[in-house]
């Protein structure tokens, strides 16, 4: 995901995200890469004086997906929180590649 430039006033998104890693292939030894999937989102202005509460609030409704730890062998799921400027859509939009 890249990095987004955002303006006072903006309308912007928090978007709630499921991550877990997923195995890439066995070039170098083996890579791994992270995939999000879309739990929610909701729209405020980025200056909203409530905007980290309602990133919590966006949190505490999906922190029960969390288990595990997605950087251990066992895997897991780990709950992410964003504020973007866009609506909330799948990550990576094409599964990556060794080059």
């Amino acid at each position: 995901m890249t990095s987004q430039k955002i303006m006072p006033g903006q309308i912007v998104h928090i978007n709630a995200y499921l991550v877990t890693r997923h195995y890439g292939g066995s070039e170098e030894g083996g890579w791994w890469y992270n995939e999000g999937e879309v739990l929610g989102s909701t729209i405020t202005s980025i200056d909203d004086p409530d905007i980290e509460e309602k990133k919590k609030w966006m949190f505490n409704i999906f922190a029960d997906e969390e288990h595990g730890n997605i950087y251990s062998v066992l895997g897991g799921a780990k709950v992410e929180v964003l504020i973007q400027t866009s609506p909330a859509k799948n990550w990576p939009e094409v599964t990556p590649h060794y080059e």
